[in-house]
């Protein structure tokens, strides 16, 4: 495995780490259900689908700040999206994603983290074919485009 384990929270000058995705520094995290590296502008992402996995290495335990930044894939009609994530398997959300890039957030507790590597699952409600909603003929299962997922250190 090439993610250093220490990665984020080992310098106190940057009490934050910070996964772009779809920059070509993603790969070391991200595990399964990512699609390829696309653009928006200048935005880089990544769709997932409706179960996508990575992992978040950490020099040390505390309470963090998650941050994702997302887009859920939708068209007329659609049922709102939601996505749960879970963090070593303690649950969060659901939370509503919007159709727009917006960033969802929530706090873990100290006790949910490990020093060391930490697996994160992302799970949404479903994902959905864009070719059966007239869209190209894209017949990849697409749930979010996510652009960035931040953990940021929180005060008690």
């Amino acid at each position: 495995d090439l993610v250093d384990a220490s990665a984020f929270l080992g310098d106190p000058d940057r009490p934050y780490g910070r996964i772009d995705v779809g920059s070509p520094s993603d790969r070391i995290y991200l595990r399964e259900g990512f699609y390829p590296a696309e653009r928006d502008g200048t935005r880089t992402f990544r769709w997932a689908g409706q179960h996508a996995t990575l992992v978040i290495p950490l020099a040390r335990k505390t309470r963090l700040r998650v941050q994702i930044q997302l887009r859920a894939f939708t068209y007329a009609g659609a049922p709102p999206q939601h996505l749960t994530v879970r963090i070593n398997g303690a649950s969060f959300g659901p939370m509503v994603v919007p159709p727009a890039w917006q960033t969802l957030e929530f706090i873990a507790d100290r006790d949910v983290w490990t020093t060391t590597i930490n697996r994160v699952s992302i799970e949404f409600d479903r994902a959905d074919d864009p070719d059966a909603h007239g869209f190209s003929g894209d017949h990849r299962q697409l749930a979010a485009a996510i652009d960035s997922i931040r953990v940021k250190e929180e005060a008690p």
